[in-house]
């Protein structure tokens, strides 16, 4: 079912949303969006943050995160840990056509994201927070308290609303349209929320660095 789901959202060219508003809303200010910065899109709200990710053509998408991890290098790390930042940046330097063509190339970025997560916790001694802020995130990173990779824009105060709902398990989100994705849990690192598969619209957009399919949705685990 999930196919047929993301199949139907594939046959109009240049669909960039299954919610017709926000479809609309891109291709409305695509030319904006297209040339959308970094800083532009880190200011973007969440709930179409993804969307905006998927209007943009793949080496914008490599530059969306490739400048996070050059802006990362300017703190304070190991050299092991410059290291493993410096291959994420090599990475995508040299993988433009995992965003042009996800799909084709979705075992070798699933083998590498689990080699370098691997690496990061067991070698580096990244918690589960820290490495989800670092591959899975876009925002800005700094080195809190214990060294732990946090997120600028969330320090700011930058509303967490989208992130925190409170719907329990069984209670459907309120649209049809996915917001994480399985293999990743990306649902944010309070650890109060899981991502449950469900027959929802999938995009692209979610897991690590935005190549995986958005496959679920976020439910309170504590309801």
């Amino acid at each position: 079912m999930l196919g047929l789901l993301f199949a139907s959202c594939q046959r109009e060219d240049k669909i960039y949303s299954c919610d017709p508003n926000v479809d609309n809303y891109i291709k409305e200010n695509l030319s904006e969006v297209q040339k959308m910065t970094r800083a532009e899109f880190i200011r973007c709200d969440e709930y179409i943050q993804k969307e905006i990710f998927n209007a943009l053509p793949a080496d914008k998408k490599v530059s969306i995160w490739r400048d996070k991890f050059v802006e990362s290098l300017e703190l304070d790390w190991c050299d092991k840990e410059k290291k493993h930042i410096e291959l994420l940046i090599q990475t995508l330097e040299n993988n433009t056509m995992w965003y042009e063509d996800p799909l084709h190339f979705e075992d070798e970025i699933d083998l590498f994201s689990y080699k370098w997560m691997d690496y990061a916790e067991n070698e580096l001694g990244w918690d589960k927070e820290s490495i989800y802020n670092m591959i899975i995130d876009p925002g800005t990173v700094i080195r809190g308290c214990n060294k732990k990779i946090e997120i600028v824009e969330y320090l700011n105060n930058k509303s967490m609303s989208s992130r925190i709902k409170t719907r329990s398990e069984s209670e459907p989100p309120p649209t049809t349209k996915c917001s994480c994705n399985t293999s990743y849990d990306d649902c944010g690192t309070t650890g109060l929320m899981k991502c449950f598969k469900w027959n929802c619209v999938a995009i692209r957009g979610c897991g690590f660095l935005g190549t995986q399919v958005c496959d679920g949705g976020c439910y309170r685990t504590d309801l």
